[in-house]
């Protein structure tokens, strides 16, 4: 069943090569999605999951010509997912929020960056690192908590608070109490 390959009425939200193959999926008039394979008949429907499409690579400008594809059927729509040709999302895993330096975020902040504008998240990571960043410096401007000698003094009249248990109906043997 040859899928409707008119790109006027069908919106690319993705495109995947896979094993050599294209794939895209395109929004349907009501909202929904499918996913679409490229055959010598044109779009078909089916070939491969929602999953597999999204994380394969794009399909390239040699792939749709070697296929014969015609460009206007792979141009990806600007949408949520802000797939645009070129763009990438960039999964990394960041410094320890608690346990890396200040020295160390501020180098990760750096690279960040130095990223390519095609990185789509950049300005979420930058974010990130700067907040993080504020974070550690107003640590080191501030003590942690209350110097040592408050902390006894906090303990020492904590025990000095005893709470009577034969009052609660509680009773204690005497080496106890």
């Amino acid at each position: 069943m040859a899928a409707d390959s008119n790109s006027n009425n069908l919106k690319v939200l993705s495109t995947g090569k896979i094993d050599g193959g294209a794939y895209r999926i395109v929004e349907l008039p009501d909202g929904s999605g499918q996913v679409e394979q490229w055959t010598v008949q044109g779009w078909v429907l089916g070939g491969a999951s929602f999953g597999e499409v999204y994380d394969a690579p794009p399909v390239s400008v040699r792939t749709a010509v070697k296929l014969g594809i015609p460009f206007e059927d792979l141009q990806e729509s600007n949408s949520e997912r802000c797939t645009s040709v070129g763009s990438e999302f960039l999964m990394i895993d960041p410094p320890g929020v608690f346990s890396d330096t200040l020295a160390t975020w501020e180098r990760y902040l750096s690279e960040m960056r130095r990223l390519p504008v095609s990185v789509m998240n950049k300005q979420l990571l930058i974010d990130e690192a700067e907040e993080v960043i504020l974070r550690k410096r107003e640590q080191v401007q501030k003590p942690a908590g209350p110097p040592i000698k408050d902390a006894a003094l906090i303990s020492a009249d904590r025990n000095s608070k005893d709470v009577p248990f034969k009052e609660k109906g509680i009773a204690l043997d005497e080496e106890f109490h």
